[in-house]
């Protein structure tokens, strides 16, 4: 009797395991976490115009079903951002569009660095609006997607940033049943000039709050200064309270820090170091021209 329900028992678990892999699949996360913390308005991307993805695999996207899902996505990060003292973040049309274009992309190649197809950077999708990326292969629904997704801690810091104001997620389902999701994050920004006269960097201006006050990691640089006396343009996430935090980390290791209490889109920037002085100062100018602060700067080797 032992002899026949053995076979029985063997077959039944192989049955069971091979249909809740298949129900279930495989999930894929990145341990990357794929975020800015500003655009650089002096960057420019031809193929951007047309929308185009670099690769176009076969499978479906943006079905009334699987969008009913990722609108479904919004509602539980939105939840877990209020529970978080967090502000609830709006859907974006324009990073929707994005997100199919990424969505469709991972089904093809999923890297782990958010690389696209191209070779060029997740960003490139629409840099002027893109400043996070999550991917994820994985469930169909956003409840069960969302209850593993959350728990990739590169992840949840993007679903749970605070500077994000808006995000969009698509969902592809490719040709052998697998559904890849793309969120993708922007926010709110204003237009800012910055000159360096002290050392080429690399540059930072950050919404000044408690959580950037204490942090010690601002993503990739808004700027890098390469040639002194030169513009730079960029988009920052917009405080609410018009106070930013300056960082920069030049190229012979030198920190830099300041806080702006007042800067608006438009205005701009200068660092330099006084005649016979050792201390770098930061001024800040109105879009007229006139200087409206004159900042005192903290640096020391790092």
């Amino acid at each position: 009797m032992g002899m026949i329900i053995l076979p029985v028992l063997l077959i039944f678990a192989f049955v069971c395991l091979s249909g809740c892999a298949g129900a279930g699949g495989k999930e894929t996360f990145s341990d990357v976490q794929a975020y800015r913390t500003a655009i650089d308005l002096d960057l420019e991307y031809p193929d951007e115009a047309d929308g185009s993805i670099a690769v176009d695999p076969p499978g479906t996207v943006n079905t009334e079903e699987l969008r009913k899902e990722a609108m479904e996505a919004l509602n539980i990060i939105n939840n877990e951002r209020t529970s978080n003292n967090l502000a609830p973040l709006k859907w974006d049309q324009k990073l929707e569009l994005c997100a199919q274009i990424r969505a469709q992309e991972i089904s093809y190649s999923f890297s782990n660095e958010h690389i696209r197809p191209n070779g060029r950077n997740w960003y490139t999708v629409a840099h002027d609006a893109v400043l996070g990326e999550n991917i994820y292969k994985g469930k169909k629904t956003a409840e069960k997607a969302l209850e593993s997704w959350m728990k990739n801690p590169t992840d949840k810091k993007n679903f749970m940033c605070d500077y994000f104001t808006k995000m969009a997620v698509s969902i592809y389902e490719g040709d052998k049943g697998e559904y890849c999701w793309a969120a993708l994050f922007g926010t709110d920004t204003i237009d800012v000039s910055f000159n360096d006269n002290v050392e080429p960097a690399s540059v930072w201006i950050l919404a000044d709050t408690e959580n950037n006050r204490h942090t010690s990691i601002w993503g990739t640089a808004m700027i890098r200064s390469e040639e002194l006396g030169k513009e730079y343009n960029a988009g920052i996430p917009k405080a609410d309270d018009d106070k930013y935090l300056f960082r920069m980390i030049d190229d012979d290791e030198m920190y830099y820090d300041a806080q702006i209490s007042e800067l608006k889109s438009g205005w701009k920037i200068n660092l330099y170091t006084p005649e016979n002085a050792m201390d770098p100062k930061l001024d800040v100018y109105d879009e007229n021209g006139d200087i409206v602060e004159e900042c005192s700067v903290f640096w020391a080797a790092l």
